[in-house]
């Protein structure tokens, strides 16, 4: 906004790991390219390949927005990270009209983080995508996503995950892959989902106090999984 920097990416290329960067009120359309998987390149807003703390002005007065690209559903468009060992903080934004994935957070390593925390999510393809961490959270968020999304939220291969007090609309939770650790969804509700948590070959997972609304197929599915 008014601060040092006019656009997010140039304030992320300058900071350093573990800084925080604060984001003012506004729409921050500006799109880059980003190597996605198989060196395919795409346009995301921000490409994040340190550990940070980005705090919006609030979720009614920062929104990202990449709007308009002409991309394939399944790429990300908001924000997007391949780097390793990273820890992510996601605060008071939103993210909005993504023709594809809002956020993809890809740990490879299996110990990154992300946490999300007052972040909403409207009218994009698919919500989150989250791989390989260890002790994630995402409380308070609201993730609306286009009729017959795939999910709201997925997580694979993730330990320990906290999915608390979120409002689900369309997609669903879905969680895939064995490891250790006790994932917790808590106090969210979830309406008009295909499946509002979906649990496939994953670890120990505990779903309380949620609310399932018009989920047409299933409130809570269950494949494999242990404990």
């Amino acid at each position: 906004g008014s601060g040092v920097f006019s656009v997010i990416q140039d304030a992320v290329d300058a900071a350093q790991d573990g800084d925080t960067i604060w984001i003012g009120p506004g729409r921050f359309t500006e799109t880059h390219d980003f190597e996605y998987y198989n060196g395919a390149m795409i346009q995301v807003c921000i490409t994040i390949d340190k550990s940070l703390n980005i705090q919006g002005s609030g979720r009614e007065l920062s929104f990202i927005e990449p709007g308009g690209l002409n991309k394939q559903q399944d790429d990300p468009g908001g924000i997007a990270s391949r780097a390793n060992g990273l820890e992510l903080t996601l605060s008071d934004i939103s993210i909005v009209n993504c023709p594809g994935r809002a956020l993809l957070f890809d740990q490879q390593s299996y110990d990154g983080r992300l946490t999300m925390e007052r972040v909403d999510i409207f009218n994009c393809f698919s919500g989150v995508f989250v791989n390989g961490t260890t002790g994630s959270s995402i409380s308070d968020c609201e993730i609306e996503t286009i009729p017959y999304s795939p999910n709201g939220f997925f997580g694979r291969y993730v330990s320990d995950l906290s999915v608390a007090d979120c409002h689900f609309v369309s997609g669903g939770v879905g969680i895939q892959g064995m490891t250790d650790g006790h994932n917790v969804i808590t106090g969210c509700r979830f309406e008009g989902s295909t499946v509002g948590v979906d649990l496939v070959d994953c670890g120990s997972t505990e779903v309380t106090q949620c609310q399932f609304v018009d989920c047409w197929r299933a409130g809570i599915g269950i494949s494999g999984t242990e404990g």
